[in-house]
């Protein structure tokens, strides 16, 4: 079974992390992909320029599962966390009701590394649009695999 290892180092505050963050991918104790990746929102919504504490979620450690899916829409071949259940956040959420969680979580392309302040998620863990193509091929559909999310010692 395949195992994500991302260590996160930056928040969404932070924009000048912009894919600071670090993922490994490792099978059987063999490393497939080792690259940046981003666990946090955007700092803003870029429609309006809210701040991300107001509209976007921030994945929590932990340990999740992992499925590769294909949604055939803009996210494609992607790995759905958590078979879209609720999982813990680190701030309320406000679009469930303040509560510290949130669901319709993927691993998923983000934007290029160059946007460091839109790295193409409301809350979703991403892999800049430039490495997806090397991270993804790594997963066939339907494989299911486990999403580790530790913060930078």
């Amino acid at each position: 079974m395949k195992t994500i290892d991302m260590i996160r180092k930056g928040t969404p505050d932070d924009p000048v992390f912009g894919y600071g963050d670090s993922a490994a991918t490792i099978e059987n104790g063999n490393q497939l992909f080792l690259g940046p990746c981003s666990t946090e929102p955007c700092g803003h919504r870029h429609s309006d320029m809210v701040p991300w504490i107001d509209c976007f979620a921030e994945l929590a450690p932990g340990e999740y599962k992992l499925q590769c899916i294909d949604l055939k829409d803009r996210f494609g071949k992607c790995l759905l966390i958590n078979d879209n259940q609720y999982c813990p956040t680190t701030n309320p959420n406000k679009n469930h009701e303040g509560q510290y969680i949130a669901n319709g979580l993927r691993v998923h392309s983000g934007a290029d590394e160059n946007g460091q302040d839109n790295r193409g998620s409301e809350g979703c863990p991403t892999i800049p649009r430039d490495r997806w193509a090397e991270f993804i091929r790594q997963w066939v559909v339907g494989e299911t695999g486990k999403l580790i999310i530790r913060k930078a010692a």
